[in-house]
């Protein structure tokens, strides 16, 4: 029971990590190339700006996105599982990433605006249609995705 209760307390506390935006000591400082640098998949995520967010969006029938600050851990922690859950998904799901350091639009979600980081934003048929708060695993994003 012990264990549970621990490695419950654990997950939660994982999940709910986030840097926020208000931290100037969050700031960027590393480029998109070098956020995604060694990350297994890191071509099938396609880099968003405040120019091509919303196009992105409406073009694609589901959209994952990562909502991130390259200089926060726990943005650079879930880099290589968001990877891995593009690559697992072939495609069915097309995913994005935002730097929310120098897209400022970008991250302004109507109705739903990113105010820490890692978010992870589900929008199908062009709209928002749910945040994901699970587990930060490839396997937890991929169970995520198919359900959805």
């Amino acid at each position: 029971m012990l264990l549970f209760l621990v490695l419950s307390t654990f997950f939660a506390l994982s999940a709910s990590q986030k840097c926020l935006l208000s931290d100037p000591g969050e700031t960027g400082g590393l480029s998109d190339a070098d956020f995604w640098a060694g990350v297994d998949g890191k071509e099938l995520i396609e880099e968003l700006t405040d120019d091509t967010h919303d196009k992105f969006v409406s073009e694609n029938d589901k959209v994952f996105i990562l909502y991130y600050m390259p200089k926060c851990p726990h943005c650079k922690k879930v880099a290589k599982p968001f990877g891995g859950a593009a690559k697992k998904m072939n495609d069915s799901v097309k995913f994005g990433g935002v730097d929310c350091v120098t897209q400022e639009k970008a991250c302004a979600v109507e109705n739903h605006p990113v105010e820490g980081c890692p978010t992870f934003y589900l929008f199908k048929g062009g709209e928002w249609n749910d945040e994901y708060t699970g587990k930060r695993t490839t396997d937890g994003f991929v169970r995520y995705l198919k359900k959805k």
